[in-house]
């Protein structure tokens, strides 16, 4: 099944904030920046064996979802954080033109350069908080996918299965 090429995504591989936007983040929230809060830790070092094993692209996130979060649409409430959301008008347009649409750019342009040679999996890799909103989620891998999507649905299928083999004590769930 895996007779494609692959693009991985890491939205949330980085814990930094750029200089320019360190006044809006005090103590309290720059001590969030080591913390599920701010990035999905380990992810770009997952990402990096993975693109180096089975020799794929791989798109970093440079920044801080506490800056503002790349898996999010740029009309999301959820794009900005409580803290850069008092940041000036000025300074999220210029946080959306560096970080946000230079991604999507980046991945888009990757994407479609795979996607002229033939299909193409595009995994976006994020880890998980063992709690989240008071319940815990003994959680080793999630798969996320459109469920509504057969192709989706077939691959998450193929995946869950491979990946119980070779890792027979891990916990697998779908769309937490």
């Amino acid at each position: 099944m895996l007779n494609r090429q692959v693009l991985l995504l890491c939205e949330h591989a980085s814990n930094t904030l750029p200089i320019w936007a360190n006044g809006y983040f005090p103590p309290d929230a720059r001590k969030l920046l080591n913390s599920h809060r701010a990035w999905d830790k380990g992810v770009a070092s997952l990402g990096k064996g993975l693109a180096q094993e089975i020799h794929c692209p791989l798109i970093l996130g440079k920044h801080s979802r506490l800056l503002l979060d790349l898996n999010r649409s740029l009309d999301s409430k959820a794009l900005w954080s409580e803290w850069s959301r008092e940041m000036s008008e000025k300074l999220k347009q210029k946080a959306i033109r560096e970080f946000y649409l230079s991604y999507r750019k980046e991945a888009r342009e990757c994407l479609r350069h795979h996607l002229s040679k033939g299909p193409t999996l595009v995994l976006a890799l994020h880890s998980f908080t063992p709690t989240w909103k008071g319940k815990d989620r003994p959680t080793d891998l999630g798969i996320l996918f459109r469920p509504e999507t057969s192709r989706e649905r077939q691959m998450a299928d193929w995946m869950r299965l491979q990946l119980g083999l070779r890792l027979p004590n891990w916990k697998i769930h779908f769309n937490l």
